[in-house]
């Protein structure tokens, strides 16, 4: 066949594919791994050979090009995205991408983009993206810019990211300096400006602060408000040499002009957070309002007063996503104090009990609020304690937490993970921090120290209790980032109590690897659990470690992490692992593996097939989303069925720093609602739907939430939650479930706020039928008792192997009887009176390297159980 009319037949065959509708590649968009991807990329670039394609679709198609690694499509869209859009980026990126391309019609079209961006910033842009102009003179040449463009823009906001983390006052001032002189005309100098003032104020050089605040560097909104910010500051008001009378006038002049300012957009950034018109103008109420409670304090005035509080009341904030209720309150809280009337007390009160209800980030009112609600509670003739009498002003008669941890002798211990378990199985729960400090359960009464068990020699921080050659005797995996030689390592119990590391029966374990999280998964259901680790970064950020999986065979461990489809192409270096949370999300009675991956990197689903595990993440929309070329920071992740309807429902939490979310996943909760099916061009795509719902359900955004726990703290039969949050000052938070698919935030008043929390882990400590909840953290554990007033009742099981059977056993008398074996896997429904059932499944792990004790607890509240059995599966 002559050559032409070979090309020809393939065009004709290439054009002959049906393109994708906007929907399909929406769903794949959602939906797909790489490998599907590919799959129906030419008929997704079937769209790139019309004459009329709208610029969202191009978008998408780039996105679709980018996620699925299609390299030749992703340059046509990019490169028609430039020309209709005038889109700088993607011009720039077509230029990267073609870079090496030394072929005819690269070249024209590159002289055609060229020609095409006429704008000096955009035409300056492209000239450094095509290398014609070397770095240092782009940089120069951008100094004899009028006005910037986007891409500029963002070198800007680089350069403010650098500074802005930076804590040293000498380092910090010159890297202003330079970015002040690098882009003089940027929208971003006021972030300069702001921490120009915050360091001249941390090294006392007040005068040139002073200097700064009444002779603004230039007049426009973010520098307004940035100085106002300062000049309320507390920093700034505490100084000798302020004068008071003198700052409130400067301020109030630049809000009565930054009002005026008020830009007509629909969404607008300051200081790493977003405002839309209504969320502006309330965060400028909140200056106001600052300056008037100031403006009261040195004059009080009645009528005054009333105006004030009236404003105050007034106000109403969309949310508590940054602390803005939390500080309307505590403001509401300061202006009543202010007044010498009795009957303003109380008020006063309510008002700082919510400040701490509502919680703001960083600590930033808890203090100031509880000593200011301690100082009015001495005044009030009460027999009821400080925290009762909160509860009952609040008229709270919710979930209660009493801090145990100094009367059961665990005061000052200060750990990151925690694993519960009985592991001398004389039915109570004992505690292991970080894989090797062991602490004995003496009867609910207090925990006492294990010593010369064979744990001294361990390196680790976290550790996991399993039965790993099924002898009913609780043995536990205990993790490290330590070198060859002191890393994991697997501790065998003794008959006597102690421990030894039998490392010999898993060849390599002790690889070397920085391992951050595993799990206990029992593959074939046989009582021989397989161990899953998840390893971190080494050297540089971002440099993530292959994942381990530790195969069990009657107790001896062997590599079969590329047998078993661990090792896909895609991620054979392996990402930074950070928790693994297994799961029967699918409900096929086979353990499914999730693993939270940090460093904006993809998430990992490994669901269990007979012929092995596949990744699944994309499919069933966990892996995280896709924006600009990133995911999320996923630390922890917990699976629990929170709305009662049989299947379980996943929260994965994300550090999501504000200055990053416009890429970072935040912390998200995902309903599973069941198996769904898409067509595609006759193929059939299977997959869970998983419903992000975190908004609707009430979940607060924190920047820094780490690691979740679901729990039925009231035993009324649906699962609460708790987050812990990481960094000093962050707080944690316990949410109650409301039964309607929504939660309400009782951290506070129910007496389990943790600041700086790690691991977290629940489980019945002393014998009570409620369970109990303990939290790690670098400032201190804390073991909290389950003291919530109910009458509802609970049934505990713990799932055991006896031989080749599955026990659930019910009271804890029964253990010493019964093999030490947890059944990991295991499912367990509970049939209630009123047609009602419960569902409960004992899994190994959750968040970054916790355990919750290996027992399924069932709060049944009023209700009569009718039976209860192991799930048969589909």
């Amino acid at each position: 066949m002559p050559k032409y009319l070979l090309v020809l037949a393939l065009i004709c065959a290439h054009l002959s594919l049906a393109a994708l509708s906007v929907q399909d590649i929406d769903f794949l968009l959602q939906h797909a791994d790489e490998g599907l991807l590919q799959r129906y990329a030419p008929q997704v670039e079937q769209h790139l050979h019309t004459r009329q394609i709208s610029e969202p679709l191009l978008k998408d198609i780039v996105t679709y090009a980018r996620k699925g690694n299609s390299q030749a499509m992703l340059s046509r869209a990019l490169y028609r995205l430039a020309l209709k859009a005038q889109d700088l980026e993607a011009a720039l990126a077509w230029m990267e991408l073609n870079a090496d391309d030394t072929a005819t019609i690269p070249y024209l079209q590159r002289l055609i983009l060229t020609s095409s961006f006429t704008n000096p910033a955009d035409a300056l842009c492209i000239k450094h993206g095509t290398g014609e102009i070397s770095d240092s003179l782009f940089a120069s040449q951008i100094l004899g810019l009028e006005a910037y463009n986007d891409r500029i823009e963002a070198l800007a906001k680089a350069k403010v990211n650098e500074f802005a983390v930076e804590r040293s006052d000498s380092l910090a001032l010159p890297m202003i300096d330079a970015f002040e002189a690098e882009f003089p005309l940027s929208k971003h100098l006021y972030y300069g400006y702001f921490y120009r003032l915050y360091h001249l104020l941390t090294r006392q050089d007040y005068e040139a602060a002073y200097d700064l605040l009444v002779n603004l560097p230039k007049a426009d909104l973010p520098h307004y408000v940035t100085a106002i910010r300062i000049l309320l500051s507390e920093r700034w008001l505490n100084l000798e040499q302020t004068s008071l009378l003198e700052t409130l006038s400067i301020a109030q002049v630049y809000l009565d002009l930054a009002r005026k300012m008020t830009p007509q957009a629909e969404e607008w950034d300051y200081l790493f957070a977003s405002y839309n018109p209504d969320s502006w103008a309330y965060y400028l109420d909140t200056l106001q309002l600052r300056i008037h409670y100031l403006q009261l304090k040195e004059h009080f005035d009645t009528a005054e007063f009333e105006r004030v509080l009236d404003f105050a009341r007034s106000m109403n904030p969309l949310n508590n996503d940054f602390g803005q209720e939390a500080e309307l309150a505590y403001m509401k809280g300061r202006i009543l104090s202010l007044s010498d009337d009795t009957a303003h007390a109380l008020p006063a009160a309510r008002a700082y009990l919510e400040c701490l209800i509502k919680g703001a980030p960083r600590k930033a009112y808890d203090v100031e609020a509880e000593e200011a609600l301690r100082q009015i509670y001495l005044t009030q003739e009460t027999e009821l304690d400080f925290d009762a009498w909160c509860r009952d002003l609040a008229g709270y008669e919710g979930l209660i937490f009493k801090d145990m941890t100094a009367e059961l002798g665990l005061e000052g211990k200060r750990f990151s993970r925690i694993a519960i378990a009985d592991y001398d199985n004389d039915g109570w729960l004992d505690l292991l921090f970080d894989g090797k400090h062991l602490f004995r359960n003496l009867q609910g009464q207090s925990f006492e120290p294990v010593t010369n068990v064979g744990l001294d020699q361990l390196n680790s921080s976290g550790g996991l209790w399993a039965d790993f050659n099924k002898d009913g005797l609780l043995d536990f995996a205990a993790l490290s980032h330590a070198s060859e030689g002191n890393g994991d390592a697997l501790m065998k119990q003794q008959p006597d109590g102690r421990f030894v590391k039998v490392n010999e029966r898993a060849g390599e374990i002790d690889d070397a690897l920085p391992s951050e999280a595993a799990a206990w998964i029992d593959v074939e259901m046989n009582g021989y659990p397989s161990l899953y680790v998840a390893n971190y970064e080494q050297g540089s950020l971002g440099a993530g470690t292959p994942d381990m999986f530790w195969l069990n065979e009657e107790g001896y461990f062997f590599d079969r992490s590329e047998q078993l489809g661990f090792r896909t192409a895609q991620d054979m270096q392996g990402l930074s692992g950070r928790g693994v949370a297994p799961a029967d999300f699918n409900d096929d009675g086979r353990t499914d593996i999730l693993v939270t991956n940090y460093r904006l990197q993809r998430n990992f689903l490994f669901v269990n097939t007979p012929d092995g595990f596949i990744d699944q993440a994309f499919q069933n929309q966990v892996a995280g989303h896709f924006t600009k070329g990133y995911y999320g920071h996923s630390i922890g992740a917990d699976w629990g069925d929170y709305d009662n309807d049989g299947d379980l429902d996943l929260i994965i939490c994300n550090l999501a720093h504000p200055r990053f979310i416009d890429f970072s996943d935040i912390t998200m909760l995902l309903r599973n609602d069941g198996p769904a099916e898409y067509e595609i061009d006759g193929d059939v795509i299977r997959y869970h739907k998983f419903t992000d719902v975190t908004q609707a359900a009430g979940i607060t955004y924190d920047e820094l939430h780490s690691d979740p726990t679901w729990l039925d703290v009231d035993n009324d039969g649906y699962l609460d939650l708790y987050i812990t949050s990481i960094y000093e000052n962050d707080r944690s938070y316990l949410y109650h479930n409301n039964k309607d698919g929504t939660f309400t935030d009782v951290t506070w008043l129910s007496g389990s706020r943790v600041y700086n929390g790690w691991g977290n882990a629940y489980g019945d400590l002393n014998r009570d039928g409620l369970i109990d909840l303990v939290v790690a953290s670098s400032r201190g554990i804390k073991v909290f008792y389950n003291e919530t007033p109910t009458t509802n009742q609970a049934l505990f099981l713990k799932p055991v192997w006896a031989k080749d059977e599955i026990l659930l056993l019910e009271q804890p008398r029964q253990h010493s009887s019964q093999p030490n074996s947890p059944a990991f896997g295991t499912r367990v429904i509970v049939n209630l009176d009123g047609n009602k059932s419960l569902m409960r499944e004992l899994n190994s792990a959750k968040g970054t390297c916790s355990q919750n004790a290996p027992e399924l607890h069932f709060g049944i509240g009023k209700s009569r159980i009718t039976k209860y059995n192991r799930a048969s599966h589909k």
